[in-house]
């Protein structure tokens, strides 16, 4: 399997149209979709992910990805390949890529921005300590000395 630097190679000199599927989930998204089908096993939808992006940047020939997945142990790698291969061939709207972000991120926000709520309203029902040593000793008295806490008669003496 190719490394990181042939990848980060093969992305920088892919036209655009490899980057933007690429980029997109549209790999993921058929995978998932091989996944469902129960035609790929959930743990190995990582590495198909990674193999079927190799492929769309031309570090991998089909009989490689193909020969990949078969001793990772897809069986009927062929097949699976000739499906995820339709799937990701069927175009990318850029429409419908920055039409998909823009609610995300709304979401997001509004999502961060009553978490932020929610934690201000509990930190302001947390009631006010005093924590400065003159507020302790103006609102603190002590009706005992230390001698009479020191002398043996004033003690509590327990029930026998």
């Amino acid at each position: 399997m190719p490394n990181w630097e042939t990848f980060q190679t093969a992305y920088l000199s892919a036209p655009e149209t490899t980057k933007v599927l690429i980029d997109s989930d549209k790999i993921p998204v058929c995978v998932q979709k091989q996944v469902q089908a129960k035609t790929i096993d959930a743990t190995l939808q990582s590495k198909v992910v990674l193999l079927l992006s190799h492929y769309q940047l031309a570090t991998l020939t089909k009989d490689e990805v193909i020969a990949q997945c078969t001793q990772i142990g897809i069986p009927g790698a062929s097949a699976v390949f000739q499906e995820l291969e339709s799937c990701t061939k069927s175009p990318i709207r850029q429409e419908s890529i920055a039409s998909s972000a823009q609610p995300a991120e709304a979401a997001v926000n509004e999502t961060l921005e009553s978490e932020i709520a929610e934690t201000e309203a509990a930190l302001n029902a947390i009631p006010q300590m005093r924590t400065m040593a003159q507020d302790a000793q103006e609102t603190t008295e002590h009706t005992s000395s230390q001698s009479e806490l020191l002398e043996k008669s004033n003690r509590w003496t327990p029930k026998q």
